[in-house]
């Protein structure tokens, strides 16, 4: 199978820095499990608003991110069980640099991932994939294939996927499950659609 796997909050911790930054200007105390929904800006302070995408734009941002557990020995067994392995993530347009630094951190954190398969893109049901692994429900809610959320507190209300998963570990075991169950992923993809 092709799997499509979103980088920011399922590969890498974003969250963590990104609050950590606001947290420190605007005396705040935020974490991951406050922010509900996709608009980061609902759930800080006023006066930082929308001026929290704006830490998204400093030079390095996206280099120094962690990893997720389990993320990097996932994506290699995915690649050792021969399936083929894309990694689709939006880079924003304000931070021209944020392309060049999630290839860095790929380079530095998982040197065995071909490059090439690296895709910049903010419409990722325009890559042609048979599973997306995503964290954002905009993501996956026009993605024509099978739909796999990374369950984060902003997707939780999420009802137009296919199945969620909470960790690495669950994920590969729902892939190996596809792969043992589904070995036409021609006759697994119309029948999904045809449930939903």
């Amino acid at each position: 199978m092709r799997i499509l796997i979103d980088m920011d909050e399922v590969l890498v911790h974003i969250l963590d820095d990104w609050l950590y930054c606001y947290n420190h200007d605007y005396d705040d105390d935020k974490k991951l499990e406050d922010i509900k929904s996709w608009t980061v800006h609902n759930w800080v302070k006023p006066e930082c608003g929308t001026k929290i995408y704006e830490y998204l734009n400093i030079e390095g941002f996206y280099r120094d991110m962690q990893p997720i557990e389990g993320a990097i020995d996932g994506v290699k067994k995915l690649i050792e069980l021969g399936h083929d392995v894309v990694i689709v993530s939006a880079c924003p347009i304000t931070a021209p640099g944020s392309y060049a630094e999630k290839l860095e951190w790929i380079k530095e954190w998982m040197p065995f991932f071909p490059l090439k398969s690296f895709i910049s893109c903010h419409r990722k049901d325009l890559v042609v994939g048979d599973v997306l692994l995503d964290d954002g429900a905009h993501n996956l809610k026009n993605f024509p294939e099978h739909r796999v959320c990374m369950d984060r507190p902003w997707n939780r209300e999420e009802k137009e996927i296919d199945f969620r998963v909470y960790n690495w570990e669950e994920f590969i075991d729902h892939i190996e499950w596809l792969a043992s169950y589904a070995y036409d992923i021609e006759l697994y993809s119309s029948i999904n659609r045809e449930l939903r």
